[in-house]
């Protein structure tokens, strides 16, 4: 999140997205502690869980953050880096590998290696929890034996393409594949579709209602996470391709470009509306409507009573500060390592001399404290040295023609 630095420009309030990546992180690895504890079969939450059950929604709002600040941070450096330019491509590419590869290798590498051992563990956790055999689909399934196949095709970010692969390895990693395709395309479509202003009011909607039958296309020619509906063409069983995705990564670009330019509300409400009638469901409409009304909070002053004016700003501000801004950057090593990190920590919690319930509290305090930890060590020392090793590659391969400062967001 950026402001730039000129009397002549707005300045733009986001850093609440901070807050709301680590809290979107927390509710994918939650979700997933709860599933390998039995769920609301052994520990009935009857509104939490249903939160928790849903955490894939939590993805897809990473996925509209995602669109917005691709859009927000290339709209600001159009100056300087013309989005026309074959330097503007390579630049923006070079800056997402050195961003999402380095702690992405580890992951693989680490979770391939120990397979076998946080393999047994699962079935080990599920059947302690729920006394049951458990059944996994994907990555714990013991009928599958991940090889150099795999793996090649993970560090590639091309097992997306591939049912049963796309999650052979790594759970959470099947969601960095469509996010790669959607860097990939992004430029061209940002150069298409958002930087010229001319036409915009046709081109816009029509991006979504592409969006919104890609979204639909998918589903039917590939299958959904259910599988209960038979695919055209072969069950992906996961929603690994970037036109599963589209439409919330196109949502995000247009808030970026509304924000901005301050105009083409109703291409926003537009999208909001299409995301509606394609059914997505309730969780990330909530998300998305929460991004919203911070986002916008000012132009939603005068139409909301003082009270909760001040408490939206409340949390706002809450989200955009130090703790939020630390925890935006544990975000994405959190979303990776969680997994494995959380049948060992759970085998070993149930070795413990005590009931259910203590042990489901002392592993939740224990998997908490670890992955934060882990995360911030990672953070430190591999995810912020490679971003300023790609940022010294991009600027000194290709230098910037017209110097344009920014100052980070508070």
């Amino acid at each position: 999140m950026e402001k730039p630095n000129s009397v002549n420009q707005p300045t733009f309030d986001t850093a609440f997205l901070n807050g709301l990546r680590i809290i979107l992180a927390l509710w994918v690895a939650l979700g997933h502690f709860y599933y390998y504890i039995g769920a609301d079969e052994v520990f009935p939450l009857p509104v939490l869980g249903k939160v928790l059950h849903h955490n894939s929604s939590a993805v897809s709002g990473f996925m509209i953050i995602t669109g917005f600040l691709m859009t927000f941070h290339y709209t600001l450096r159009e100056r300087k880096e013309l989005p026309e330019k074959r330097e503007t491509f390579i630049k923006f590419w070079l800056r997402r590998f050195f961003r999402l590869y380095p702690i992405y290798f580890i992951a693989i590498m680490v979770a391939f290696f120990l397979l076998p051992v946080t393999r047994d563990f699962a079935h080990a956790n599920v059947r302690f929890f729920t006394g049951e055999t458990p059944h996994f689909k994907w990555t714990y399934d013991p009928a599958l034996s991940p090889g150099l196949k795999d793996l090649f095709l993970h560090l590639t970010f091309l097992h997306g393409f591939f049912p049963v692969i796309n999650a052979s390895i790594l759970g959470p990693a099947w969601s960095l594949s469509p996010e790669v395709q959607f860097y990939i395309i992004f430029p061209l479509l940002y150069l298409v579709f958002f930087y010229s202003k001319r036409s915009s009011f046709l081109k816009l909607p029509f991006i979504v209602l592409i969006a919104g039958a890609l979204y639909i296309l998918s589903y039917k020619l590939f299958g959904d996470a259910s599988m209960i509906r038979k695919a055209r063409i072969t069950d992906l069983g996961l929603p690994t391709l970037v036109t599963y995705q589209l439409i919330y990564f196109v949502t995000g670009m247009i808030m970026a470009k509304v924000l901005i330019n301050k105009t083409g509300y109703f291409h926003l409400f537009f999208c909001s509306f299409i995301c509606i009638c394609l059914k997505v469901d309730i969780f990330t409409i909530g998300i998305l409507a929460a991004i919203l009304v911070f986002m916008f909070s000012e132009e939603l002053k005068s139409n909301m009573p003082g009270w909760v004016y001040r408490i939206l700003i409340f949390f706002k501000r809450l989200l955009g500060g130090k703790v939020g801004t630390m925890g935006a950057n544990l975000s994405y090593s959190l979303y990776l390592i969680h997994s494995f990190t959380l049948q060992i920590i759970l085998f070993y919690s149930t070795k413990l001399p005590a009931g259910k319930p203590l042990i489901v509290l002392v592993a939740l305090i224990a998997f908490l404290v670890i992955n934060l930890l882990l995360s911030y060590v990672l953070y430190r020392w591999v995810e912020e040295p490679f971003i300023v090793i790609g940022k010294r590659i991009v600027d000194r391969k290709y230098p910037a023609e017209v110097k344009v400062k920014y100052t980070p967001a508070p």
